[in-house]
């Protein structure tokens, strides 16, 4: 049996992906918001409803670029069709910015050019 040195193989959470990518919105001066969504009962046994079902998790605010909507995903998932279906609304229907990202890699891509068309003339 011959001896091999192999790095183990690492399996990231959408804790892990929120995580890093939280730290890089930061630095880059935007503000992250959770966007409730769900029914939710309260102490009283009354029903509450947040939100539309399938809207983004995230909102990121800027005070120079603008504001975008973020889904974060564990690497290799997709969005729900709830998700699916709400995402080209919020990009087509509406004009705003919406993206998925699965890794900070995907998010700081995604800046660059969200950031270069807001300083484009």
């Amino acid at each position: 049996m011959t001896f091999r040195l192999t790095e183990p193989k690492l399996h990231l959470s959408e804790a892990d992906v929120i995580e890093d990518c939280t730290a890089v919105l930061a630095k880059r001066g935007y503000w992250l918001r959770r966007n409730p969504v769900g029914k939710f009962r309260t102490l009283s046994g009354s029903l509450v409803e947040f939100g539309p079902v399938g809207i983004p998790d995230y909102t990121a605010v800027h005070g120079k670029y603008p504001a975008f909507f973020v889904e974060f995903k564990r690497p290799g998932k997709t969005l729900r069709d709830t998700q699916y279906d709400k995402f080209p609304k919020i990009q087509f229907g509406y004009k705003l910015a919406a993206v998925m990202v699965d890794s900070k890699e995907q998010l700081v891509d995604f800046l660059e050019g969200h950031e270069r068309r807001a300083r484009a003339p």
